[in-house]
């Protein structure tokens, strides 16, 4: 079985493991989150207060947020990622993506 995917590498046809892509991912949520401008229009966005416990629990769903990567018919794509990367860098050129 191949190993999950994050996110395709281009340069080297590699990949990103799944589990590295999620944590880095997650710390930089938290990182910006802590950051006044971004907590601050978050808040202004949910119209609540947001504490640091908000933003650990916002990181955590960060994390989570390709957790459908893992599924079994997400998996056969797992051997050409950068395909699909490339596929969207094109449509994003011609102004379709």
């Amino acid at each position: 079985m191949r190993e999950p995917w994050g996110k395709p590498d281009l340069p080297t046809g590699g990949s990103h493991h799944l589990i590295y892509h999620s944590a880095d991912v997650a710390a930089v949520v938290h990182e910006l989150l802590l950051l006044p401008s971004f907590r601050s229009r978050l808040e202004a966005a949910a119209g609540v207060r947001v504490d640091d416990d908000g933003i650990a629990c916002l990181a955590a769903l960060a994390f989570l947020h390709d957790v459908g990567k893992l599924a079994p018919p997400f998996r056969p794509r797992a051997g050409r990622p950068a395909m699909a990367s490339r596929r969207a860098i094109t449509c994003a050129a011609d102004g379709a993506g």
